[in-house]
């Protein structure tokens, strides 16, 4: 796939830092007990 036809972001933070970013779509791969599902109030299917 050419950089052109896809997008994407990766960042590392340290527990200490805190950073905000706007997306259209937030994709969680964390698992069952998924952090970020729970931070934007989603249950668990």
């Amino acid at each position: 796939m050419r950089a052109a036809e896809s997008t994407g972001v990766g960042k590392r933070v340290l527990a200490c830092e805190r950073e905000r970013l706007r997306a259209r779509y937030v994709v969680g791969t964390d698992g069952i007990r998924s952090v970020v599902r729970r931070s934007v109030g989603l249950p668990f299917p």
